[in-house]
């Protein structure tokens, strides 16, 4: 049985994947530009990617790894890892 804690974690993450689906749609959108015709708009669309990778995927994947992770991690009958 997960903790109220945890399921809020897991609710908040799903919820967060939901949104992420802006900054995959602009990743694909940056390829498919760069292979049809790179130039400045793929450039563009690039750096767009970045900056949505940058802000949002990463922040999204540090969090989960340092507080989803844990949480889920006495659950799952994984042992913690020892402090840094």
């Amino acid at each position: 049985m997960l903790k109220p804690a945890t399921e809020a974690l897991i609710h908040r993450f799903a919820a967060e994947h939901d949104d992420l689906q802006d900054v995959l749609e602009a990743v694909r959108t940056a390829a498919d530009r760069l292979s049809d015709n790179p130039g400045p708009e793929s450039l563009a669309a690039v750096r767009e990617a970045h900056r949505l990778v940058t802000e949002q995927l990463l922040p999204h994947e540090y969090a989960e790894e340092h507080q989803l992770y844990p949480a889920l991690a006495p659950t799952l009958g994984v042992p913690r890892p020892p402090p840094p």
